[in-house]
């Protein structure tokens, strides 16, 4: 019996240490070191914006739509982040609780206010699709209309009025009102809000018309080729364009249409694009967050998620002068 119970606790030893052995290290063997693109794709738990907070807004921050690799399938959702232009200081802009108070799936691009403050989100939801507007300041959110088509959200610099479209009609809504108004149509398949004399700069099938705020037409513009009817961006003080025919990328300085300042055939097309206030750089998506050095035309990557989702639905955010 002695001699049966010494064998077990012989044989039990031995498989205690068995992992030890096969885990252990030898001692000169080298660790693979992780890579700088490796590092800016890993994925923690990550805190939340501050609104205000001079340190997480020093220098403008691509904001973006993605899931969180660490998410069960079950769990799975849209969630929206923003990210230093250098890669650094990811984190997620609302609360996941928040952002789906009402709605149950994000349906197109989210738009922050110049101020940082605010954020416009078009969503799914059980019925029509709603227009929400979060408030990062307070983080509360508020439905400001429903309906569908693409709403291409644009803030006034002031950030106190959203020009947007809205069941075929061009609208705004006025935060210090509360109220929604028609505004004079205007037909594109995008338009974009300058900052600097408020214009509306509209691309179109064939090339772009220029528009007072009220809606007037000033200057159209047309190409000899037909363009894409996405991948498409205009600077914010209105001098660049970005298009695409074909599987071409250009970019023009809008008072000389003709001569492109650059060209290109990518192997993705530049999406979801914004140029930087000194125009010499465009930020855009091709699952990876992306930057072009318009000069040098020379690309890199800012982020790239290694779960397999894209990034999408990218905005430069905090590009105001404090």
């Amino acid at each position: 019996m002695m001699r049966t119970q010494t064998r077990f606790f012989w044989i039990f030893g031995l498989l205690a240490i068995l992992p030890s052995i096969g885990c252990k290290e030898k001692p000169n063997q080298a660790i693979p070191a992780q890579s700088a693109a490796e590092k800016k794709t890993e994925v923690k738990e990550h805190s939340l914006e501050v609104y205000g907070d001079p340190d997480i807004f020093n220098q403008p921050r691509l904001q973006f739509v993605w899931h969180h690799q660490n998410y069960s399938e079950k769990n799975k959702r849209d969630c929206i982040w923003s990210i230093k232009t250098d890669g650094t200081d990811l984190r997620k802009v609302l609360p996941d609780k928040l952002l789906y108070t009402h709605g149950a799936g994000i349906s197109h691009k989210p738009i922050r206010s110049p101020d940082n403050r605010y954020l416009v989100v078009s969503m799914f939801s059980d019925g029509p699709i709603l227009k929400e507007l979060f408030d990062l300041k307070t983080m509360t959110v508020k439905t400001i209309a429903t309906g569908g088509f693409k709403p291409n959200f644009q803030w006034t610099p002031d950030s106190k009025k959203i020009i947007f479209v809205l069941n075929g009609d061009l609208v705004e809504y006025d935060l210090e009102t509360e109220k929604l108004a028609k505004r004079k149509p205007i037909y594109s398949f995008g338009f974009y809000l300058t900052n600097n004399d408020n214009r509306l700069y509209a691309v179109t099938e064939d090339g772009f018309k220029i528009h007072d705020f009220q809606g007037n037409l000033i200057k159209r513009v047309s190409f000899t080729k037909k363009i894409v009817n996405f991948g498409h961006a205009v600077s914010p003080d209105g001098k660049l364009m970005l298009y695409h025919v074909g599987s071409h990328a250009y970019i023009i300085n809008t008072d000389d249409p003709n001569n492109p300042i650059f060209q290109d055939k990518p192997k993705w097309m530049y999406k979801h694009a914004s140029f930087s206030p000194d125009n010499k750089t465009l930020f855009f998506s091709t699952g990876y967050l992306e930057k072009l050095d318009i000069i040098n035309k020379k690309s890199k990557i800012i982020f790239g998620p290694k779960n397999g989702l894209s990034a999408s639905y990218v905005t430069l955010i905090n590009t105001q002068e404090k």
